[in-house]
């Protein structure tokens, strides 16, 4: 899952974009934004691990993801670290004073708009249902060890000025809050359950970190690869059970938050585009898709799909060597025109929330039963392989068509 979109609840008209180049706009943007910018290198990265003292009892292999992880991005990316294990009987509200004294002291001195936070949290989880509020816990049952997470966030970030970037691998990991600045990856969304905590979230983080060889990355970026290795419920490979969830309130524009090593000179590295053109990032068609319905207010534009996704793709930045976009169909409403768009799921988590954009779901491939133009400017439709045909013989076409899907996958009945 992604950036979590609001629910329509206006009519179409009036949520809708004036016209296709105003979502090409935004959608440049979101391709600006799905891979580092050297516009504000951090000048320190301050890296949180939070966790129960019991975690290497309660779950050894978790601990040790997290060793490996914490590891990695103090030697290789050269970021400041900081453990907090969260005690075990003790006053819940001194436990919670506590790791807010601790969070505090350590921004205050060390924190300004110039540094980045990175905050992690693994181990159990639960959702209160009354305030939608995440509740961590060591996971022994009916314990009163518990802190309120969603608090403790609010108390200590709300109102920081410096960029935050949370990484939850938890249970109902979702409904962390987040502002402008803040920026989420989690195991798993606020109503599921991430598996227990030995599903490979943490694992998966550090490996893609690993393969990477320290070159910066997206947080946005980071979850489309996180998606790549989604094998689902009941896997016998090491792939994750759940999708993991992006979201994002980054209001200003500017982009996806970056992990990147740093410098010797203090700050974190620049902008691939500043490297040789080899090292272009590439979104090509393995990148994870996302189908997204978008309504123009301009319901007048001609109906040349190639046209429309030929330009689509190739007004991009120039630092981005390619991009896999598809305009799967066109629908005129009463009032719109309504558009099914394949994007890669990391533009997608790199776009900022407008009503007119909705997310439908993450697919694998494109249309595999109708036909759709892509950016290669292929077209295979029934009008164009039976040019002659009226609309009655295209129907009748498509039924035989579907009967022969149907024995192809169905077994003869004997």
């Amino acid at each position: 899952m992604t950036s979590l979109h609001p629910v329509l609840t206006k009519t179409t008209a009036t949520i809708a974009v004036q016209s296709l180049q105003n979502f090409a706009v935004d959608l440049r943007h979101a391709l600006a934004g799905c891979f580092p910018t050297d516009e504000k290198p951090y000048k320190r990265v301050l890296m949180v691990f939070l966790y129960w003292e019991n975690l290497e009892q309660d779950h050894p292999e978790l601990f040790e993801q997290i060793q490996y992880l914490k590891q990695l991005f103090t030697e290789r990316y050269k970021y400041t670290s900081q453990v907090i294990k969260l005690k075990l009987h003790i006053n819940s509200n001194d436990r919670r004073n506590n790791v807010v004294q601790i969070l505090l002291g350590f921004m205050r001195w060390r924190c300004n708009s110039d540094y980045l936070i990175i905050f992690y949290y693994g181990g159990h989880a639960a959702l209160q249902e009354s305030t939608r509020h995440t509740w961590i816990g060591p996971g022994i049952p009916n314990n009163a060890d518990t802190l309120d997470l969603t608090e403790l966030l609010l108390a200590t970030f709300e109102h920081h000025n410096g960029d935050v970037m949370y990484l939850i691998d938890a249970c109902y990991a979702a409904s962390i809050p987040l502002g402008t600045g803040k920026e989420l990856l989690a195991a798993s969304a606020i109503e599921l359950s991430a598996v227990g905590t030995t599903s490979g979230f943490t694992r998966q983080v550090h490996d893609i970190l690993e393969e990477t060889c320290g070159s910066p990355i997206t947080l946005a970026h980071l979850h489309a690869k996180l998606m790549k290795t989604w094998e689902g419920p009941g896997n016998q490979r090491m792939g994750l059970e759940v999708t993991p969830v992006h979201s994002e309130l980054n209001r200003n524009q500017k982009g996806s938050l970056v992990i990147a090593p740093m410098n010797p000179s203090g700050t974190t590295r620049p902008h691939p585009h500043m490297r040789p053109s080899t090292s272009r990032p590439l979104l090509g068609s393995d990148e994870p898709k996302v189908l997204i319905s978008v309504h123009l207010a301009n319901a007048n534009i001609q109906s040349d799909l190639e046209s429309w996704t030929r330009w689509l793709s190739t007004n991009r930045p120039a630092y981005i060597r390619d991009v896999d976009i598809s305009i799967v169909s066109a629908h005129r409403t009463h009032s719109t025109l309504l558009l099914i768009i394949m994007i890669p799921a990391a533009v997608h988590n790199a776009m900022h929330g407008h009503p007119a954009y909705q997310m439908i779901n993450y697919v694998s491939g494109p249309n595999f039963l109708v036909g759709t133009v892509t950016s290669s400017g292929r077209l295979d439709s029934l009008r164009e392989k039976w040019p002659t045909l009226d609309s009655r013989s295209v129907l009748k076409e498509k039924r035989t068509h579907h009967r022969d899907l149907q024995r192809q996958v169905l077994p003869d009945r004997e």
